[in-house]
């Protein structure tokens, strides 16, 4: 990784020294990417993960990605991997200061997942990804504050939390925060507030309703909800530029 980190200028760095389990490297795009190391003895189809306490540790990708490829299926699946992406990028953005109380992206996967699972009958009637989030928020939530211990599905002697005591009780309050933003926006009394209240876990993930559904204001705080551009095209021609047409549009869309 180091040597990589030398010949990609897209990389802001390579942490030193690696994290027991993987070597994590920052881009210059505001995101980061754990790269384990496994050895894998095609005999007996074994995986083994390197550990930086100089150890192989027993732990198999291939079953956990079985695992989640055969929770749910079809459009259930689809709309699983949608609703992954916001409690992962919450978790990106919400620890800065305290990244030892950050939750893996495995133990996400693995909590959200099941208590999507959990929802197999609402599915049946169809379920919005908002009311899906919401639901899926509310129960990983009382789960991870009534127990800490996340088995490994595949393992289920495997605890997928690794945090410390200090660490964990660090994550609890921005869990509840979370809570109540994921409450906050169940209750706002139109999409355009919705959005505007679930953007405080997930900025920009969260996507806005229609422009021409929404005054784009937040009537309670006066904050405006998504700025719409105007847009004023001069088309140039030549060296030296010549004006060709100065069309005036305001964009809407």
């Amino acid at each position: 990784m180091l040597d990589y980190e030398v010949t990609c200028h897209e990389l802001q760095r390579v942490e030193v020294p690696a994290k027991e389990r993987c070597s994590r490297a920052s881009y210059l795009r505001q995101f980061h990417i754990d790269t384990p190391v496994y050895h894998l003895d095609t005999e007996s189809d074994v995986r083994r993960l390197a550990c930086l306490s100089d150890k192989w540790e027993h732990s198999d990708p291939k079953k956990l990605y079985k695992w989640f490829k055969s929770a749910v299926s079809g459009d259930d699946r689809d709309q699983l991997r949608r609703l992954l992406r916001y409690p992962k990028a919450w978790a990106a953005g919400t620890f800065d200061d305290i990244p030892g109380s950050r939750p893996s992206s495995i133990l996400l996967t693995v909590v959200a997942t099941e208590a999507y699972q959990d929802l197999w009958a609402q599915r049946l009637l169809g379920l919005a990804d908002d009311d899906a989030l919401l639901a899926v928020i509310k129960t990983v939530h009382d789960r991870l504050f009534d127990d800490r211990k996340v088995a490994n599905p595949v393992d289920k002697y495997e605890d997928l939390n690794r945090m410390s005591a200090d660490a964990w009780d660090g994550l609890l309050p921005r869990l509840a925060a979370l809570q109540d933003i994921a409450d906050r926006a169940g209750d706002a009394e139109d999409e355009a507030a919705a959005a505007l209240i679930w953007s405080e876990a997930f900025s920009f993930l969260m996507p806005l309703p229609e422009t021409d559904q929404v005054e784009l204001v937040y009537e309670e705080s006066g904050r405006s909800v998504m700025q719409l551009p105007e847009i004023e095209i001069t088309v140039l021609t030549g060296n030296p530029a010549r004006l060709v047409a100065t069309p005036a549009m305001r964009c809407r869309e």
